[in-house]
């Protein structure tokens, strides 16, 4: 009985796994050569993401973003609007006129990491020139590199850039940065036909050093249709820079949010003191010129509003390249000005990473998918990261793709905290770590994603969760990156109290020297417990339960009855994770612990299950008789639709072999999943 738990226990994990992430060389839907990136979120829904390569003709950038809302496919695709065809492209001015673009820029595509869970593509530009009119320079070529991040468990990638201003004469380029700059039709519109089209702008907020937000007018509440007579805000203070906008009608936002606080990483422009901690509800909206570096005012052009999508980012002149203030001999043209306070800091050399965001605005500007990752920014840098085993890493590289050396490198703030990936970074000892990630108090980590250097084992062999041996696919996402000596793990958990993470540590946990076997496993009714008894000291039992795997209390005491076995029976499980163990407590007051056993209880009535290397699809449903079956492309072309019984084995072989993605819909579900043609 005991080894036919285990089958359904270990079955029954399988069945909810998240998926690897697929990759994939495509030709994207305007002919171009292009990355197909598919990766499970934090709601185990899958995503997709189209990155046209970077090229001789230049214009790496992100075409298409794919996600669901309410069960429904929303497609995010460029509009094309001025000539630009998605979202991603590097956009730099200077101070005295001059611009360059990434549209035009020949550059390669590359794939530094083509992981399990965790996938990088980058787009290098050695030879990016930002023309530096009016300086009387003649060298502005600043390498210029873009990476895009993406992991599973999140939700959104990051765009991360690093431009390379040390080869040419400081203050003689003074440029800005404008990246990551697109025009994308995040509301799903589906009429491609004029980039002009889709719902109208709703909105927009901002944030550098306060917020800023349209306002509906005569109140402080968040406009729903903005126009050039829109009220507005200014008055919240902020940390963490970023943009939004959103639309009127259709539930969508277009975002994005800095990995760093605008006190490590200037970003945005607040040129316009008198606007700072100012309420104009009743309007006028302010003049282009006044938007934090013009990232978002494009669509709203009159009275009526606008129906433009475009979004960008930016820094202040001299970052890159440094900035003379127009000739001022008592400034160190190495620097520029930091939002117009006198603070000066080195622009030779500029690295950030944002999240690229395209989700809901249900929330608002501060609790939507914008408002929320900023609250997650803003957490992370009051978590903190310590190590028993292995050390935690105090610096690397500004940008990516840049050697680690003194001359590339910044301190981590916190430490262990890297700003490109939004990761924390530890070092291995002998192939072993042993680190514990403490968040603030009421300042939760969702899905903290861990980078373990110097970690050259041909294996992960145990990652221990609070002394629980954590399951791969279910608890944790991990990816080997054997060319660089890395291992990448993401926690399939949000923390809210100090959670330690073993990495071929060895045995988790506390090993029971009553040597307790526990087993469980769930029914319809509730979850049953089974444990055997292998120590005459023991007087009785108690069952404890668990909905983090760290904080037990007690269900029920069990006295000793002189038999081998034992059982429990939970009838309320109350959440759908849940973690069990056995205390046995001995005639002397002392006392030993079970192995710990984790279930999970929440199950969709589809279930759908690819046999190993084969291409029979096994397809079931507890819930409806009937349903039917979906076959995609990785396009997002239907190229097959039949319908089931309950139980069905559905077959790949009038396929092509490739990589398509199935959905099956019973009744109110629908369930869709990556699956291979061998």
């Amino acid at each position: 009985m005991k080894i036919l738990l285990k089958i359904f226990f270990i079955f029954f994990v399988k069945l909810s796994a998240a998926q690897s992430i697929a990759l994939t060389s495509i030709t994207a839907d305007n002919g171009l050569s292009a990355r197909s990136i598919t990766w499970n979120d934090a709601n185990n829904l899958q995503r997709n993401a189209i990155l046209v390569d970077q090229r001789a003709a230049g214009a790496g950038y992100l075409r298409r973003f794919t996600y669901k809302e309410g069960g429904v496919e929303r497609v995010c695709r460029g509009t094309g609007a001025n000539g630009h065809q998605g979202d991603g492209y590097v956009q730099n001015h200077t101070a005295y006129g001059g611009s360059n673009s990434s549209h035009s820029t020949a550059g390669t595509t590359s794939v530094p990491l083509n992981g399990t869970h965790h996938t990088i593509i980058e787009f290098d530009l050695p030879n990016y020139y930002i023309n530096p009119s009016g300086t009387g320079a003649s060298n502005g070529t600043v390498p210029t590199k873009v990476q895009w991040f993406f992991a599973t468990g999140r939700d959104y990638p990051i765009y991360s850039l690093m431009q390379d201003a040390r080869g040419i004469t400081a203050g003689n380029l003074g440029a800005d940065s404008r990246s990551p700059y697109g025009d994308m039709h995040y509301d799903g519109n589906t009429n491609y036909s004029s980039p002009y089209t889709g719902d109208l702008i709703g909105g927009a907020s901002w944030g550098d050093t306060y917020k800023w937000v349209t306002l509906a007018n005569g109140t402080l509440n968040e406009s729903t249709q903005a126009n050039t007579n829109s009220g507005w805000r200014y008055d919240e203070p902020n940390t963490i820079p970023y943009a939004m906008q959103w639309t009127k009608n259709v539930n969508a936002e277009f975002g994005r949010v800095l990995t760093q606080p605008i006190a490590a990483k200037d970003m945005g422009l607040n040129s316009y003191p008198a606007l700072a901690n100012v309420q104009t509800p009743n309007g006028p909206l302010i003049a282009d010129g006044q938007w934090c570096y013009q990232i978002l005012n494009y669509g709203i052009v009159d009275a009526t509003g606008g129906v433009t999508k475009r979004l960008t980012w930016g820094t202040n002149f001299g970052y890159p390249g440094g900035f003379d203030e127009y000739g001022n001999t008592t400034l160190s043209k190495t620097d520029f000005t930091k939002h117009s306070n006198g603070a000066r800091t080195n622009g030779m050399l500029l690295g950030y990473s944002v999240f690229d965001i395209f989700g809901t605005h249900t929330g608002g500007y501060k609790n939507g998918a914008t408002g929320k990752m900023v609250k997650q920014m803003e957490n992370m840098q009051l978590a903190s990261l310590t190590a028993t085993i292995g050390t935690v890493k105090t610096s690397g590289p500004i940008g990516v793709g840049l050697v680690s050396n003194v001359a590339n490198n910044v301190t981590y703030t916190p430490a262990g905290y890297n700003h490109l990936y939004a990761t924390w970074e530890t070092n291995a000892a002998s192939n072993i770590v042993v680190v514990t990630l403490t968040p603030a108090p009421a300042s939760p980590i969702e899905k903290p994603v861990f980078v373990v250097n110097n970690f050259t084992g041909a294996t992960i062999n145990t990652v221990c969760i609070n002394g629980v041996a954590g399951i791969a696919n279910i608890d944790y996402f991990a990816t080997l990156d054997v060319a660089n000596s890395k291992a990448w793990i993401t926690l399939n958990s949000t923390i809210t109290n100090p959670t330690t993470v073993r990495l071929n540590a060895g045995t988790c946990g506390v090993v029971a020297s009553n040597n307790i076997l526990l087993i469980a496993n769930k029914n319809d009714a509730g979850n049953n417990l089974h444990w055997d008894l292998k120590d005459n000291e023991v007087i009785y039992f108690e069952v404890e339960k668990s909905f983090d795997g760290v904080n037990f209390f007690k269900l029920a005491k069990i006295n000793l009855d002189f038999v081998q076995d034992y059982s429990y029976f939970d009838s309320n499980p109350e959440k759908d994770i849940i973690y069990y163990r056995i205390t046995a407590v001995k005639n002397d007051g002392s006392f030993t612990y079970s192995n710990i056993v984790k279930l999970i209880s929440k199950q969709n009535s589809i279930q759908i299950l690819q046999e190993m290397a084969s291409n029979k699809i096994m397809i079931t449903a507890t819930k409806g008789a009937t349903g039917v079956i979906l076959l995609y492309d990785m396009q997002g072309k239907l190229i097959d639709k039949t319908s089931f019984t309950k139980n069905t084995i559905f077959t790949l072989y009038l396929v092509a072999k490739g990589t398509y993605n199935i959905e099956v819909i019973c009744g109110n579900e629908k369930v869709s999943k990556m699956v291979t043609r061998f």
